[in-house]
């Protein structure tokens, strides 16, 4: 499910996604995300803790291919994770 997410060619890159703490005040969650993004930017979304994921595409239709991609990759991480002692 990697090659969902657009730029991916192989199902042997990692894919790295933010989670980031959520935050009632939309400033300092904008402040988190503004620093992070100067870091790094992101390519398909990130997870809200505590609120959910966001993703994004050219289109809705990319928008909603990476949706899916990430939690399919986010699904088989937590089943990975319940196998790890």
């Amino acid at each position: 499910m990697q090659k969902s997410l657009s730029g991916n060619l192989t199902h042997d890159e990692c894919i790295h996604v933010w989670v980031v703490d959520n935050h009632q005040d939309m400033q300092v969650l904008a402040d988190r995300l503004h620093h992070r993004w100067a870091e790094s930017p992101l390519r398909w979304g990130l997870l809200v803790r505590g609120h959910g994921l966001y993703a994004w595409g050219t289109d809705l239709s990319e928008a909603r291919r990476h949706v899916e991609g990430l939690e399919f990759l986010m699904a088989c991480d937590l089943e990975m994770r319940k196998l790890t002692p």
